[in-house]
C-alpha cells in the first residue's frame, strides 16, 4: 500500500514539476515548439545536434511572422522576442518591469562565472555597468591602440619569419590567438605571443573556459539550469577551481605589482582601477573585486570568440568578395 501511494505521489510530483509546465505557452495562446519531457528543448545542445547558435536561429525562424513564440529551457518557459518594436517597449519604455533575469550560478559557489556582467543584477549590475560604459569612451580606447599594434605586428612577423611561398594554416586556430594577445595585453596588462610560444598558460586557460564540447561541463552548466538549488547545496560550479585560481591569481598578483612600484599601464585593468579609486583607497576588497571585473569579462566567450569570428568573417569576405 505505501508503494502505490509513493508511487502515485511521484507520478504527481513528475507531472506538476516536468510536464505540467510544457503547456505554458499553449494556455496563453502563444505559438510554442514541441519540447521534450524534462529536457525541453535543450535536448538538440545537449546531446550535440546543434550548436547553441544555430538553435537560436532554429527557434527564432520557426514560426515566420509571428512577433514572439515561446520554447523550453528544461521546464522553464523562455520567450523570444522577434518585432523590433514590442522589444523597444520591453527594453526602454517598460524596462522598470525587466531589470533583472533569471540567475542560476551562486556568487560564492562560482565567482568567475557570476561575476560576468550579463549574470550580475540589481544594484551590482548597474554599479558594474557604470563603471565599464565610463571605461570604454574613444579617448580612452585609443590608449591602448598601440598595444593591440604591437599584438598585430607579432602576428604579421610570425608569418614573415617563415619565408615560405606557400603556408597552409588553420585561421581559426590563428585568429583565436591572435584575440588572446590582443585582449590579454590590454586587459591584463601582459604581452604574450600565442603563435610563437602556442602552449602560453594565458592562452590554454583562455581556451579551456570557453571550451563547451565536453560533456562533463555540458552536464554541469544543464544541472546549474534546471537544479540552481541543489548544485549549490553541492558546491558545483561550471569552472574549474584551478581555472578559476590561476585567473584570480594573475589579476591579484598584476595589481600587487603595479601598486608596489608605481606602474601605470593605459589598460583595461588601469581605467576600471581609476574608475573607482574613491572606493578603492578605503577598500582594498574593492580593489581586488575590481581586478576580476576584467577576468569575469574575459573568460566569458563573447569577449573571446566573438572578436574572433569578426576578424575571421572579414578575412572571408576580402578574400570572396572583393
Amino acid at each position: 500500500m505505501l508503494r502505490i501511494i509513493l508511487s502515485i505521489a511521484l507520478a504527481v510530483l513528475i507531472w506538476f514539476r516536468f510536464l505540467k509546465p510544457m503547456n505554458h505557452f499553449t494556455k496563453m495562446g502563444v505559438k510554442q515548439t514541441k519540447p521534450w519531457p524534462i529536457l525541453g528543448d535543450i535536448w538538440r545542445n545537449l546531446f550535440q545536434q546543434m550548436h547553441s547558435l544555430e538553435s537560436v536561429e532554429f527557434y527564432y525562424k520557426m514560426f515566420p511572422g509571428a512577433r514572439y513564440s515561446g520554447f523550453y529551457q528544461f521546464n522553464i518557459p523562455a520567450l523570444i522576442i522577434k518585432d523590433s518594436e514590442l522589444l523597444k517597449q520591453i527594453t526602454v519604455r517598460d524596462f522598470d518591469h525587466f531589470t533583472d533575469h533569471r540567475t542560476f550560478v551562486d556568487a560564492d559557489v562560482d565567482p568567475l562565472w557570476a561575476g560576468n556582467l550579463f549574470a550580475l543584477t540589481g544594484h551590482t549590475w548597474k554599479e558594474m555597468r557604470a563603471t565599464l560604459s565610463g571605461s570604454f569612451t574613444s579617448s580612452k580606447m585609443k590608449n591602448m591602440v598601440h598595444y593591440m599594434n604591437g599584438a598585430a605586428e607579432n602576428f604579421v612577423q610570425f608569418f614573415l619569419n617563415k619565408n615560405e611561398k606557400l603556408i597552409e594554416i588553420d585561421m581559426k586556430d590563428a585568429f583565436t590567438r591572435f584575440t588572446n594577445d590582443v585582449i590579454s595585453t590590454t586587459t591584463f596588462g601582459i604581452e604574450v605571443d600565442s603563435l610563437k610560444s602556442p602552449n602560453n598558460a594565458i592562452y590554454l586557460m583562455a581556451k579551456r573556459s570557453t571550451d563547451y564540447s565536453s560533456l562533463y561541463r555540458r552536464l554541469r552548466f544543464f544541472a546549474m539550469l534546471m537544479m540552481p538549488k541543489l548544485t549549490r547545496l553541492l558546491n558545483v560550479g561550471l569552472f574549474e577551481k584551478d581555472l578559476s585560481s590561476f585567473f584570480f591569481k594573475t589579476i591579484k598578483d598584476t595589481i600587487h605589482v603595479r601598486e608596489e612600484k608605481g606602474i601605470v599601464r593605459q589598460d583595461m585593468l588601469n581605467l576600471l582601477l581609476e574608475a573607482r579609486k574613491g572606493i578603492l583607497y578605503e577598500n582594498s576588497d574593492a580593489l581586488m573585486e575590481t581586478g576580476f571585473a576584467t577576468v569575469k569579462e574575459y573568460t566569458q566567450s563573447g569577449m573571446y570568440h566573438f572578436s574572433t569570428y569578426g576578424v575571421y568573417f572579414i578575412l572571408y569576405f576580402l578574400r570572396t568578395c572583393i
